[in-house]
Order: C-alpha cells, then structure tokens, then sequence
C-alpha cells in the first residue's frame, strides 16, 4: 500500500505475516532509494505510525504494542516511538517513550490505563519541522448503548503530549469537553500553518446553557503556535441556525450555515486567528 506520497518522495509499505517493510521511491525517476524493515519476528514491538519528510530525513512516529505476530493491538499500546531516517535509509535516531514515564504528568499507568478506567484513542500526530511532535489522543472508554444494544466507545476530554526533538515529553496538556454524542470522536480536522512550524486542529463539543439546560454545540478551535497553546470555542448552533465547518485553506476555515429561513442560508470562508 502507499503510505506517504510528499516532498519528492513515494512510500510503499510491504506487509506480510513475517515482517513490514517500507520502500522509499523518487517518483520522478521511478529509482528506489531504500528499503527500511520496521518490524520482524525479532522485533521488540509492533507499530502504528505515521511519516513525514523533514529536509533529507524520514520521521516516523505512532504507537507501539508488545511484538505479537498478529500485529498492532491498540488495546495492548504500551507507549510512542519516534524514529528518524536517513536520505540513505540509515536509522540515525530510535527512541521508545512508555506510558508509565508520563505518570508525572496525568494519573497514567504501564497499561495505558487513565483514571475511571478511560484510555487514550489516538487521533493524530503533529510532527513539526524542527522535530517536535505532539500527539493528540482523547479519553475513551467502552459504554453500553441502550438503542444499539452493544457496548459502543465514547470519548472525552483531549489530552495533548508534546515532545522536543529527542523525543522527551516537555508538557501534558488536557481540554476539557463533553462525551461525544453522535459519534465515537469529537476531532474534526487539523491543518498545518507557517510552514509547517505550528498546527491548528478542530473540534465539535455540546455544551448545556446553565439556564435553559438546552445543549447546543459549539466549534473548538486548538492553536499550537510558537510552541505555545491556546484554545477557544465558537457557538455552531441555536434555535434559528446551525454551522457545520469544513477543512479549507492555510489559516482559513469553510463554514456552511443552515438557517431557518433557508433564504439566508451561506457559505463564508473565514480568517483562523493565530
């Protein structure tokens, strides 16, 4: 399958029941520029990953489980790696972080285990041009559901780990939201800004109106700019109105509005302040 297709470079993920291998291409040429086995049958661990191109170097960062040859369980995820590649395929840095090493930060456990029983859902990976990387995850948990009849996961609150280039956990950040209601995530989208330096990311959260008790829903906007952290919320919905977003450009965001009167129904294009 294709994994990564950026900057240049094409690359193809090889898996069998032995072993993972990626295959690194010039698109332009067609010439192979390495092979790189990520995991075998003498491999410590099994991966989830994702890549990026960052000048000559491949980044890869995810999940690790203990190696079973059936593959990756994200249920038995014992921690994140970050492994750095070079323009030769040579492994220049390699470097395991465990659940446990975050215990300083948030009540965390080998197992991946959150407090009331929540784990961690992985939802994306922020591999910045300096090599800084954050992972973004939201509390998750099995809940039975009354209409379906099964156990079905709910998340929570956003839990955001952000790591300098050796990979070591600087800071744990937490936002908090409601349990998502039509489905198991609330994350929206992300967009990459100045260059690929910072990151926006989206997400939809219910909130009650403390007189009323009516629960309308409301855009949140997560800005990591300048290795520092700012959030805010937008209202999305009322009694007249109804706003469902959509990833557009760099710094900017589509906003489809449902009203009422569906004469004044639009769509606008607006500014993300960063």
């Amino acid at each position: 399958s294709i994994n990564y297709a950026e900057k240049n470079t094409l690359i193809v993920e090889e898996k069998n029941k032995k072993e993972i291998t990626l295959h690194v291409f010039d698109p332009l040429t067609g010439q192979k520029q390495f092979s790189y086995i990520l995991e075998n049958a003498d491999s410590e661990y099994n991966y989830s990953y994702q890549v990026k191109k960052i000048g000559n170097e491949l980044v890869l960062t995810g999940k690790i489980s203990s190696y079973s040859s059936f593959g990756f369980k994200y249920e038995n995820a014992t921690g994140l790696f970050k492994i750095k590649l070079s323009e030769n395929g040579d492994e220049v840095f390699k470097k395991y972080f465990l659940w446990e090493e975050a215990a300083a930060f948030l009540e965390i456990n080998k197992r991946g285990k959150l407090e009331k029983g929540y784990r961690l859902l992985a939802q994306d990976y922020f591999i910045f041009e300096d090599g800084r990387i954050t992972f973004l995850a939201e509390k998750y948990k099995e809940g039975y559901n009354i209409l379906l009849g099964v156990n079905v996961p709910k998340a929570t609150d956003f839990v955001l780990f952000q790591f300098d280039d050796a990979f070591t956990l600087q800071n744990v950040e937490t936002i908090a939201k409601d349990k998502s209601k039509f489905s198991i995530s609330d994350y929206l989208f992300s967009q990459p800004i100045n260059n690929g330096n910072d990151v926006v990311f989206f997400y939809r959260d219910y909130q009650q109106d403390e007189v009323t008790k009516d629960k309308d829903w409301v855009l949140g906007i997560v800005k990591l700019v300048d290795k520092k952290f700012d959030y805010e919320q937008i209202p999305m919905s009322s009694d007249d109105f109804y706003i469902e977003p959509y990833i557009a450009k760099e710094g900017f965001i589509l906003l489809r509005e449902y009203n009422k009167d569906s004469a004044h129904n639009k769509i606008r294009l607006e500014r993300v302040n960063f």
